[in-house]
């Protein structure tokens, strides 16, 4: 059973927000900010996770 249909969708949703590293406007903004994009990923993955998290229970907490 996959659950309510609101869940479903508030966990993808949040799972959506974890973007792959080199996706075209991190590459973007690396190459005009002359930074390493593996730089950007650990500056910015924790902050991502804590997102992606929060969505997460924010979803279970409204549609479960």
């Amino acid at each position: 059973m996959l659950g309510p249909p609101g869940a479903v969708m508030g966990a993808i949703n949040a799972a959506g927000m974890l973007q792959d590293p080199t996706a075209t406007q991190n590459v973007w903004v690396c190459g005009f900010l002359k930074l390493d994009i593996n730089a950007l990923l650990f500056k910015l993955f924790t902050y991502s996770m804590v997102l992606v998290l929060a969505g997460l229970l924010l979803a279970v907490a409204l549609f479960y």
